[in-house]
């Protein structure tokens, strides 16, 4: 029955992770309907998986919501209502591992713990830029909180518990999304090569643009003005960089893309659910 449903699971999956990924590159944004969609899926999941054991699973069911509730609630943040929010996530976790301890069950609501507050941490501080982004990885966490198998697939497995559980499903996503991201990296050094701009470590992450033709949607700028002077960034600078650039009088700057992160991270998860963690090959 589980295959069944983790199939089930896995195409609604694919087809929000498309959706999403198609907004994202129109858009450059992602309604929180996707996230909502898959947060519905994965408590599911877990009720239908764990609901043997109703009263460890309907604390994990409550974790699943609270968290839900924390990245899909428009609201205007007081310490009041976060602190309530991260109190009830900490002590549903807690009531699991204190009723299930030794089961799947602990492993799968310990891993949604942990990547909820890894990616919270990414993202405030500025090493995930988007939102959308780690409400996607959370979301898969959700799902597939441990490694989906049905029939063949995934291809490649690990046989030891250690690196399952430190290499999860949804943090195997993240990492192959990463450094399917990167792979633009080849394309500016060839372009940037022949142009002749040849500025490091610009070249490796951006391409020379007229400042006029910049499109602030889709590219930040890596120069901005301090005291003055045009100087490079190694991250992208803030909203305000175009404008400073041209009261300065710049015409042409380098700038990077903003990649449309959704995008890596459907594939990846198309190629850890079906092939594997391509880290358990070497580990």
């Amino acid at each position: 029955m589980m295959e069944s449903v983790y199939i089930i699971a896995a195409i609604i999956t694919l087809l929000v992770l498309v959706s999403a990924s198609v907004s994202d590159w129109k858009k450059r944004e992602v309604s929180d309907i996707h996230w909502l969609i898959l947060f519905i899926t994965g408590t599911a999941v877990l009720l239908i998986r764990y609901g043997s054991d109703p009263l460890p699973t309907s604390f994990a069911a409550l974790m699943f919501i609270l968290i839900s509730a924390d990245l899909i609630w428009d609201r205007e943040p007081t310490l009041k209502s976060e602190s309530l929010l991260m109190t009830g996530i900490i002590m549903s976790a807690t009531m699991v591992v204190r009723m299930a301890w030794g089961t799947d069950l602990v492993q799968a609501a310990l891993t949604v713990f942990a990547v909820f507050f890894v990616m919270n941490l990414l993202y405030y501080t500025g090493i995930v830029r988007g939102g959308a982004d780690a409400k996607c990885v959370i979301a898969i966490s959700m799902v597939f909180p441990l490694y989906p198998a049905f029939g063949e697939f995934p291809l490649v497995m690990s046989s030891s518990d250690p690196f399952v559980t430190v290499f999860p499903f949804a943090v195997a996503v993240f990492i192959v999304a990463d450094v399917l991201a990167v792979s633009p990296l080849f394309y500016y050094l060839a372009r940037n090569l022949i142009k002749g701009d040849r500025m490091f470590p610009q070249m490796l992450i951006g391409y020379v643009k007229p400042l006029s033709a910049v499109d602030e949607e889709k590219e930040w700028p890596i120069q901005d003005i301090i005291d003055g002077e045009i100087v490079i960034r190694t991250r992208p600078a803030d909203d305000g960089a175009v404008q400073r650039l041209k009261g300065a009088g710049a015409e042409n700057i380098w700038v990077t893309p903003i990649i449309p992160f959704i995008i890596p991270l459907t594939a990846a998860y198309v190629i850890v659910l079906l092939i594997g963690n391509p880290f358990f090959l070497i580990l």
